[in-house]
């Protein structure tokens, strides 16, 4: 009996052994030295050092630096060590090479490699095929810590502009670890901007690097610390930014931020500077657009307050709201104030322009919108403007 259970046990164990998959067997140890001296370009003597645990270090030596000097440090993550060593094996490092080209103007690398229990060094390497799988991911790394430096040396502006190429983020190692760096180095160039367009740049980079969620709190973060010039350009950017497709969730968060910047100072509208005055222009219409209801409150109060009997003054925005800003219009010649029916006026004028030419410059509206407009201005409009033309004191600016 003891030894029937004995060769049960010994079977359990045999077949769990069999079902259970082996372990895994631990990645081969990895390391790599490179040095590469570029002649014919602005890449500075380069050395990489990465060790069996990931930590990386980039040193280089420009003109003006007496000695190497540190640019990049950090540990590459299991998959990036993963990728070092299929470039390794890719590039048959270990295995004879074909003569290398005969050139000067070209690259220079030196390498040593070392994975598992091979070990090998490689000087003077240039125009080498072979070397092609492993060359393009020291490139990276290169590239990851030039723009890195470059950030640093205050050139956020032109990174995030090179960012908006796949292509360029392709050539870097991380780069989500760049639009992360960017990020604050952008709100500064933002903050210390001489000119408006400078912080228009800068704000515009945000908007086109960050999630809606993370941008709209440094939107936040940031409008505040802007003096008036700086901020009416990155609000310049926004406006104009949030519109394009894809961002419609940050359209919508801005709203709220756009209106409010125009509530605060539309009542000085006629001593604003003519930039200023652009700006609320822009925010404005944008946030109409939307049909967003506080905007659309906005822009009919402005449009009462600011039009003077002889000289009416239409909200941005209204017009292109086609048939439903007629509407508006009929609320505004029906108001006690004569200020209010002159911008009444005024709209209707400017709906009918759009009505009768869909492809004027004003117009937004497509031709089946303005056949709508067209409609509701003959039937509604229309009766209401021969009757105030009538009235001897309203005659001029109704007609």
């Amino acid at each position: 009996m003891r030894f029937r259970c004995a060769t049960a046990v010994a079977a359990f164990f045999a077949v769990a052994a069999w079902i259970a998959p082996a372990a895994a067997e631990p990645p081969e140890r990895v390391r790599v030295e490179a040095s590469v001296s570029c002649p014919l370009s602005p890449v500075p003597p380069t050395d990489i050092r990465i060790e069996s645990d990931g930590a990386m270090v980039v040193r280089q030596r420009r003109r003006t630096d007496a000695e190497m000097r540190t640019v990049l440090e950090l540990r590459l993550t299991e998959s990036e060590m993963t990728e070092l060593r299929a470039k390794i094996v890719e590039s048959r490092f270990f295995d004879e090479w074909t003569r290398s080209e005969s050139a000067t103007d070209l690259p220079t690398w030196n390498v040593t490699a070392e994975l598992g229990e091979r070990r090998k060094s490689r000087p003077q390497i240039y125009g080498q095929p072979q070397f092609d799988p492993l060359e393009r991911f020291l490139w990276r790394v290169i590239d990851q810590a030039q723009t890195e430096e470059e950030i640093r040396g205050g050139g956020a502006v032109s990174v995030a502009r090179r960012l908006e190429s796949a292509t360029e983020r392709a050539r870097l190692l991380r780069p989500d670890a760049v639009v992360a760096e960017l990020e604050s180095a952008l709100v500064q160039c933002a903050i210390d901007a001489k000119r408006p367009n400078d912080a228009y740049e800068a704000a515009r980079y945000l908007l086109v690097l960050l999630p809606a969620a993370e941008w709209l709190t440094r939107v936040r973060e940031l409008l505040p610390t802007l003096a008036d010039e700086p901020r009416d350009g990155a609000l310049s950017a926004w406006a104009a930014g949030v519109t394009e497709p894809g961002r419609e969730a940050q359209q919508s968060a801005f709203v709220p931020l756009a209106v409010a910047e125009v509530r605060g100072s539309w009542r000085d509208w006629a001593t604003l500077p003519h930039g200023r005055r652009d700006v609320l222009r822009a925010l404005l219409t944008m946030a109409v657009r939307e049909r967003d209801a506080a905007a659309l409150a906005l822009a009919e109060e402005m449009t009462r307050s600011l039009s003077k009997p002889d000289r009416p003054f239409v909200a941005p925005g209204l017009v292109d709201l086609g048939s439903d800003a007629v509407t508006v219009s009929l609320r505004l010649l029906s108001a006690d104030a004569p200020e209010s029916r002159a911008g009444g006026a005024a709209l209707a004028e400017r709906l009918a322009a759009v009505a009768k030419s869909p492809r004027s410059a004003e117009s937004r509206l497509t031709a089946a919108a303005c056949g709508v407009l067209r409609t509701r201005l003959e039937q509604e409009l229309v009766p209401v403007l021969v009757a105030r033309s009538h009235d001897a004191t309203e005659a001029l600016f109704v007609r």
